[in-house]
């Protein structure tokens, strides 16, 4: 399994890592892997222990293959999505995005979460949110097609001012992002 890791994060090096727990966590166990050097959480001995990590680690690989298996389509749906969301942007006088691709993150913080490659003003970012990667996995998992919002709003943490773009019905600043 842990060969199939390193394909698809195109890893030198993955290797399981089960690490005690000490203070209010004493006497449980963290589980990871270590993906070229990035900590991939794959849960606490609280959770169902090192089974349910060897569980997480074959829906990873299923998930994965799902992905590059309707990477298409779903780059389809997200492009149908833009056309909603051009629709906000030209109306709240913002930028429009040009979509570059859609991937997961093979490295970093984030290591494992769906992102979306975009272009806005010339800068291109991975666009990266929990409401994103949450909608990914469940069309990945339940075949389960999702729409921007028809209601704009502002993503948490900005300032009106501070929108430049509209991505799934919500205001973003593609100037104040993540690293990912």
């Amino acid at each position: 399994m842990l060969e199939r890791y390193k394909k698809a994060f195109n890893a030198d090096t993955v290797e399981f890592v089960s690490s005690s727990c000490y203070g209010k966590w004493a006497n449980t166990v963290d589980y990871s892997l270590n993906i070229n050097g990035d900590s991939y959480s794959l849960g606490n001995s609280s959770c169902g222990g090192k089974k349910y990590a060897e569980q997480k680690m074959k829906d990873d690989i299923e998930m994965y293959d799902k992905f590059i298996e309707k990477k298409p389509d779903l780059l389809n749906l997200l492009n149908k999505i833009k056309k909603q969301d051009d629709v906000i942007a030209e109306r709240m006088g913002l930028s429009k995005y040009e979509i570059l691709d859609v991937d997961f993150l093979k490295s970093g913080l984030y290591i494992g979460w769906f992102v979306v490659r975009l272009r806005v003003n010339g800068r291109e970012f991975n666009h990266l949110e929990t409401g994103l990667y949450l909608r990914i996995v469940d069309y990945l998992k339940k075949n389960k097609e999702f729409s921007g919002k028809e209601e704009y709003h502002t993503a948490g943490g900005l300032k009106d001012f501070m929108v430049d773009y509209v991505f799934l019905g919500t205001g973003f600043s593609s100037q104040r992002l993540y690293k990912a």
